[in-house]
């Protein structure tokens, strides 16, 4: 009974240490450097409709000026983009809508530095991304 004791005891350290050696080399995998945000002079970004609004306000028609001007858009509409059908299933898996989702510079530089312009290039042309890469990316849609 004794030697039961020792034999699973010594199984379950092993299999923590696995656990946690694994869990340790996926956060170092996927972490990546804090992004401190930019100041953007003379412009207002509305991260949550993707529009830049450039304005050259005074101080105390800030607020006025800006309801009154239409925004403009920054960069690629999905929807103008022709998407596989695999795509558009990994866009639903991750909470993105096609048709109303824009593609910035911002998120394209970031894809670009994750994935590598060959990747990225199969991508745009049709390859549907992996989980991994899909794992990669997530944090580029916040940008």
């Amino acid at each position: 009974m004794k030697k039961f004791l020792i034999t699973t005891s010594l199984f379950l350290v092993i299999a923590l240490l696995f656990v946690v050696s694994v869990f340790v080399l996926l956060n170092l995998s996927f972490s990546e450097s804090p992004v401190e945000p930019k100041a953007v002079a003379n412009e207002t970004v509305l991260k949550s409709d993707t529009f830049v609004s450039k304005t050259t306000p005074a101080l105390d028609n800030v607020a006025e000026q800006e309801m009154s001007e239409v925004p403009e858009k920054v960069g690629i509409p999905l929807s103008d983009i022709p998407l596989s059908d695999t795509q558009k299933d990994t866009l639903d898996m991750v909470g993105v809508d096609a048709d109303t989702f824009v593609v910035t510079p911002a998120m394209e530089v970031c894809a670009r530095e994750k994935l590598g312009d060959e990747r990225l290039a199969d991508i745009v042309t049709g390859s549907a991304p992996t989980v991994m890469e899909t794992a990669r990316l997530l944090p580029c849609l916040g940008e």
